[in-house]
């Protein structure tokens, strides 16, 4: 949007700047016209009166004053959009990441993860009814007693839900069932 309303105001800086250049050459060429017009009277009264020919009085050319385009402002411009558009990607991922977060704590305690691949010193302590695992094992820095999602999936898919990271929770309250 910068970028765009920065070329606007270029593109209206020159169209005014063409326009004062075309009004100052047409008020000069005017004033040659004149010039030649008044020219041959001027020289016929100078004969018929016995007086001087006057010269005619030409203005100075007064130029417009164009100045360079403002490319280092426009690249400006340009690279001041990306990083507003980048950093409004990363806002929004950013968001989107907290609010799986945020849904990741609130469904923590209730289907807590039990992928084998997050678990480590896994130790077999029993048997569930359904045939499966009950193990000792350490997961996120704590010391737990439960199954494993991967060998629950197989008894019972139904219990098993894929959190967005792509680990698997289990729900124990249909294991109980």
């Amino acid at each position: 949007m910068a970028q765009n309303n920065a070329a606007q105001q270029q593109l209206y800086a020159q169209n005014l700047q063409r326009a004062n250049f075309e009004n100052a050459a047409r008020q000069q060429s005017l004033q040659n016209d004149i010039a030649e017009r008044q020219m041959p009277l001027n020289e016929i009264n100078a004969l018929r009166s016995g007086t001087q020919i006057v010269n005619p009085q030409f203005t100075p050319y007064t130029g417009a004053n164009v100045g360079a385009a403002p490319i280092a402002q426009t690249m400006q411009n340009a690279y001041a959009g990306q990083m507003n558009a980048y950093n409004q990607d990363v806002a929004s991922n950013n968001a989107e990441q907290a609010a799986l977060f945020e849904f990741g704590k609130a469904v923590l305690p209730y289907l807590p993860f039990s992928d084998r691949r997050l678990k480590s010193n896994i130790t077999r302590i029993g048997t569930h009814p359904l045939g499966i695992g009950i193990y000792e094992y350490d997961i996120f820095d704590r010391h737990e007693i439960g199954v494993m999602a991967q060998e629950v999936q197989k008894v019972l898919p139904e219990a098993i839900h894929i959190h967005p990271s792509g680990f698997m929770m289990v729900d124990y309250g249909r294991l109980n069932a």
